[in-house]
């Protein structure tokens, strides 16, 4: 092999790998354009307890908390938060989801719906468990007669105004607070 041959070789695989580093490169380029076109959050569910000096006396309230942090470039619109019940099953040839959902109705003193939040901001969203003795009323309707077995499927979420729900499992203490409720009216 001659050295006009080997350079025309390096010639040609110079070429190729750039034209390949070229598709990488606008492969990458999509991805982020498409990453950064939706709202990326951070969610979480529970009970928070909140001291209220005002209120000296009185035990203190108690609050389901939903927490949402924006961790992604473009502002986030909330519409709504609530409950969904139920389980996704997989069948051969097609999907069946049968979920129940309840959407929820902030405390006066919590931020109110729709809401925008930017990068790095967090909003809490609250409902009372004092001052709202339905909410567990209303959710304990979505169960079916085996509460314990449907418990585990309950999940809260947050409805952003693009995209698709944040479907979020609540913390633990909010599964005990509900069977301790449950257990007492029933």
């Amino acid at each position: 092999m001659t050295l006009d041959q080997k350079i025309q070789i390096l010639g040609v695989v110079g070429t190729w790998i750039a034209g390949l580093s070229t598709t990488a490169a606008v492969l990458v380029s999509l991805w982020l354009t498409r990453r950064s076109s939706k709202p990326r959050l951070n969610c979480n569910v529970g009970i928070k307890t909140v001291h209220r000096p005002e209120r000296s006396g009185f035990p203190d309230d108690k609050w389901v908390a939903f927490e949402v942090t924006n961790i992604g470039d473009r502002t986030a619109t909330i519409n709504s938060v609530g409950w969904r019940i139920g389980k996704s099953s997989w069948l051969p040839g097609k999907k069946k989801q049968n979920f129940r959902y309840v959407k929820l109705s902030p405390s006066s003193l919590s931020i109110q719906f729709p809401f925008k939040i930017d990068y790095g901001e967090t909003a809490l969203v609250y409902v009372s468990l004092n001052e709202s003795p339905f909410l567990f009323c209303n959710l304990s309707r979505l169960f079916n007669d085996e509460f314990e077995k449907e418990l585990k499927y309950l999940k809260g979420y947050i409805d952003p105004s693009v995209g698709p729900f944040h479907i979020i499992t609540p913390r633990q203490e909010l599964f005990d607070e509900f069977r301790d409720w449950y257990k007492t009216t029933n």
